[in-house]
């Protein structure tokens, strides 16, 4: 009984480790940042540094920015919103080999894509590229990517819709007595 009972906890734990294999995606958000007219949520995604893959094609849907300009001023809003010391890559690739950087793809295709690239190195931010390379380049910066935030509306237009409804009331009440 005693030996069944641990062949079932080391069948357990060897299924639950295989399944933390594949995960190899690790990300973090920066929210609410203005490009372009627009306000994205910024996610910097990563290969983890214990993994030899690449995760290209994980993000390639939500490439949002298509021309070498936008890509810049994508790369630019980021080191603005951002101060001396943000960790831009997840992955803890940038304690193993001093970088911290992350990427925005703009031109893609099937073999390769072009990217702008914005980084810190000893306190200072700098904006880097184009660059180009293949689909399967490991690079040790993270992609950064974009959703469109969600901006809350403010209690006054919550307070100005009660208001109204309460003034299409009034005159209502007073006809009737």
């Amino acid at each position: 009984m005693k030996k069944s009972r641990i062949f079932v906890i080391v069948c357990t734990c060897l299924i639950a480790a295989s399944f933390n294999v594949n995960a190899v995606l690790v990300s973090q958000t920066l929210n609410n940042v203005s490009i372009l007219g627009a306000t994205y949520d910024v996610t910097f995604l990563q290969d983890d540094a214990s993994t030899e893959t690449n995760s290209y094609d994980a993000i390639l849907p939500s490439i949002t920015f298509t021309t070498q300009e936008s890509a810049t001023a994508a790369v630019n809003a980021i080191l603005a919103a951002t101060s001396s010391g943000y960790d831009y890559t997840p992955g803890n690739v940038s304690d193993v080999l001093g970088e911290n950087g992350f990427r925005v793809p703009y031109n893609v295709s099937e073999l390769d894509y072009d990217y702008m690239v914005g980084r810190e190195i000893e306190g200072s931010q700098s904006l880097l590229g184009p660059f180009s390379v293949s689909r399967d380049f490991q690079n040790v910066y993270s992609f950064a990517t974009f959703e469109v935030s969600q901006v809350p509306l403010p209690a006054a237009v919550w307070l100005f819709g009660s208001g109204l409804l309460g003034m299409i009331g009034i005159p209502r009440h007073k006809k009737s007595a």
